[in-house]
């Protein structure tokens, strides 16, 4: 078991990465993703191998850069090669999936908190998506099936 150090702060432009990475981000979604950067920070490290060579966080590192950002936080795990492309594959399949119900929930309690358009912009969200979320309490087969065509 690899011992995993503390973050540090590097320099953006020091990290590398091997252009082989089979996470895509849309354009909308990288939008979303620096909406939420600016919002909240930075909080997510990025995970690299003892060269600065990210294994997970490609996609955070391009919208820091793009926001001027000069330094992100890293965590450079002790690893060759071959476990940063694992752990790749492995951080960016197994992120288990959300119960739509307990999503309806959150859902909810973000709308009357005031916060429905930011819930829209920051998780790219359409007002019929969000209609069928909030109508699963009252026919969660039907809404479920909505849902889950997008």
């Amino acid at each position: 078991m690899v011992e995993i150090p503390p973050s540090e702060l590097v320099n953006v432009n020091e990290l590398k990465v091997d252009g082989n990475n089979p996470n895509r981000m849309t354009q909308q979604q990288h939008k979303a993703l620096s909406e939420s950067i600016k919002r909240y920070g930075f909080i997510v490290p990025i995970i690299t191998n003892k060269d600065l060579l990210i294994a997970d966080g490609e996609q955070r590192w391009e919208v820091a850069k793009s926001l001027g950002m000069n330094q992100v936080s890293v965590i450079r795990l002790p690893v060759e090669d071959v476990d940063r492309r694992l752990l790749r594959q492995v951080l960016n399949k197994l992120r288990g999936e959300h119960e739509l119900l307990q999503d309806a929930y959150e859902f909810d309690k973000i709308i009357a908190a005031g916060k429905e358009q930011d819930l829209k912009d920051l998780l790219l969200i359409h007002d019929e998506t969000l209609k069928a979320y909030l109508e699963i309490e009252q026919n969660p087969n039907l809404a479920i099936a909505r849902v889950r065509q997008g």
